[in-house]
């Protein structure tokens, strides 16, 4: 074997193995780019989804909550009327998202959508009585 070929051997042995890795690098920093792309996209898919939670339970305490404390002799809602709150409030966000956004509710926190939507309402509504609280508290009159 004459030196030139011995060298030419070893420069395309060493490239095909140079390529190799540098494809797989490649292929590891495009799934990396395209997870983060997916988490921020599922990040502020979730963000809307709060945004929207917090107008539905303010729009049923405005329009339902406050009729049904005041027809109540104790002024409080019952363990049925919070449950019927409750899934008023899951069902109009289902209505909201539709059967595409539901679904990719569910892919996210693979599982049943309807756990993650009731944790959506139980977070809002919290949201909403620490609101209504800081606003008494801060209310001049």
């Amino acid at each position: 074997m004459e030196p030139m070929a011995w060298w030419q051997s070893l420069l395309i042995t060493l490239a095909t193995g140079l390529g190799t890795v540098l494809i797989g690098l490649l292929g590891r920093a495009l799934n990396k780019l395209f997870n983060y792309l997916a988490e921020k996209s599922n990040l502020a898919f979730l963000g809307r989804v709060d945004e929207t939670m917090m107008a539905i339970v303010t729009d049923l305490y405005n329009t339902e909550v406050e009729a049904l404390k005041a027809a109540a002799a104790d002024g409080k809602l019952t363990a049925e009327e919070k449950a019927m709150l409750k899934t008023k409030a899951v069902d109009s966000l289902k209505s909201w998202l539709g059967p595409k956004g539901v679904g990719e509710l569910g892919k996210i926190f693979n599982g049943s959508a309807d756990a993650a939507l009731a944790a959506h309402v139980e977070k809002a509504v919290t949201i909403a009585k620490n609101a209504g609280k800081l606003a008494k508290k801060s209310d001049p009159q």
